[in-house]
């Protein structure tokens, strides 16, 4: 009965929606590439039970970064085994596109048992990996079917989840039911899916595994080249603000700070990096609107210097821009709507990072900073204060560096555990 409830909701969700979809298709280019595909118009992999194959699902940017962690550290297991990633985003594609180790991407089609089950009977993968949190029903009762096991990596579990699973309780045992086995990021998570009724040899604190990734390093010649690209050469960036997946709002909360400092930073360097590139236009628009001399770095020529607000309208450089800054912001955190991305990024490079007060998205992290006392925390108000004090402190700076630093190096090894388990459970 569940099921049948299942797929005429999710039936009549899409029908409803699909007036709103086509509106948004054809007012902007979010959408546009993947509707066709997640309808189910998209080729798949062939089966190829000469080798074992890993179908590893991921929603967005984060969670597809993973994926690659993941596929490494199993091709370092197995250099045979075959890899594909599915997403949800279009970015999540653009960064699947870029893994080194995987075999192939897709985009998981929406939740409907013909569109789910096509997949499996096309790959036949050996086992299912879903990153985080993206569980759907049909899908993982697709696998389950078919005998092929299902393991939750980097999983949480937030209070609200909790509840609702809880409230629909016959719904959330269907949903686990397929899952073999997940690694939880703590033990808090572990707790309450211990609470869902999930059996304890099922569970294992791995730790958050987006801290125990390969970030890109930049040799000196390659920041130079970056730093060239985007038309800082000759600028001593010692006063250089990275603002990180920025949201609606939070780069007009860059530019208001930007004004605010320059007066006793005259060389401040404001770098903007918008989370989605759909909106890469209209972060621009709205600088032109403001009167602010901005440069934008997909229009930078050769030998051109750039304006003391930079937007990185390119995909897969925010990493590299936090190699070259001197604090990161990590944005999402301040707005409401998004509540936060990992705070923890800058910490690769053992650079200083602030975020907002919203972090409703990320308790993990929030979690890990608030225990090492790292990362400093602030309101939309208090922002430009705060970082004036961080830019004229280089002590400080170090210190939190060093203690973000500290969290990423207390999780290497998280990957390698978690795939060891899951080969080892597939032989027997």
């Amino acid at each position: 009965m569940t099921f049948i409830l299942y797929n005429a909701l999710i039936s009549l969700f899409l029908i409803l929606y699909s007036p709103i979809h086509i509106i948004s298709l054809i007012m902007g280019s979010k959408y546009r590439e993947s509707t066709l595909p997640r309808l189910g118009f998209q080729s798949y992999p062939k089966a190829d039970k000469s080798k074992k194959t890993y179908l590893i699902h991921s929603v967005s940017v984060g969670e597809t970064q993973v994926a690659g962690t993941l596929a490494s550290e199993f091709k370092a297991e197995d250099l045979n085994c075959r890899i594909f990633v599915s997403t949800v985003t279009e970015t999540g594609q653009a960064v699947a596109s870029k893994l080194k180790d995987v075999d192939g991407h897709f985009y998981l089609p929406y939740d409907l048992w013909p569109l789910t089950n096509k997949i499996f009977k096309r790959i036949q993968p050996d086992a299912v990996i879903i990153v985080e949190n993206d569980l759907w029903l049909n899908y993982l009762h697709a696998a389950k079917v078919r005998d092929i096991p299902c393991y939750q990596v980097n999983a949480k579990l937030s209070a609200s989840s909790l509840r609702s699973y809880k409230k629909f309780a016959k719904f959330g045992q269907l949903l686990f039911e397929p899952m073999h086995h997940f690694f939880v990021q703590s033990k808090t998570f572990r707790e309450r899916f211990e609470e869902m009724g999930i059996a304890k040899d099922k569970l294992t604190v791995s730790g958050n595994i987006k801290l125990d990734s390969n970030p890109p390093f930049l040799s000196e010649s390659e920041l130079s080249d970056f730093k060239n690209s985007l038309g800082l050469q000759g600028k001593s960036l010692n006063h250089c603000l990275i603002y990180g997946s920025t949201h609606a709002g939070e780069e007009e909360l860059a530019l208001e700070t930007h004004n605010k400092l320059k007066k006793n930073s005259p060389e401040l360097q404001t770098i903007i990096v918008p989370r989605h590139p759909e909106r890469f236009d209209k972060v621009c628009a709205m600088l032109e609107k403001s009167g602010a001399k901005f440069s934008r770095a997909s229009q930078i020529r050769d030998n051109q210097a750039t304006e003391d607000i930079l937007v990185i309208d390119k995909m897969g450089a925010l990493m590299k821009a936090y190699q070259i800054g001197t604090i990161g912001i990590v944005c999402g955190s301040f707005t409401g709507k998004v509540g936060s991305h990992n705070f923890l990024e800058p910490s690769f490079y053992k650079k200083p990072f602030v975020f907002g007060p919203h972090t409703y998205s990320q308790p993990g992290f929030y979690q890990l900073c608030k225990q090492a006392n790292a990362g400093l925390q602030c309101t939309m108000e208090e922002l430009s204060e705060e970082l004036d004090k961080l830019l004229r402190d280089p002590q400080k700076q170090l210190e939190i560096g060093e203690s973000g630093y500290k969290i990423i190096s207390a999780a290497k090894g998280a990957v390698h555990h978690t795939v060891e388990v899951i080969i080892k459970e597939l032989e027997g």
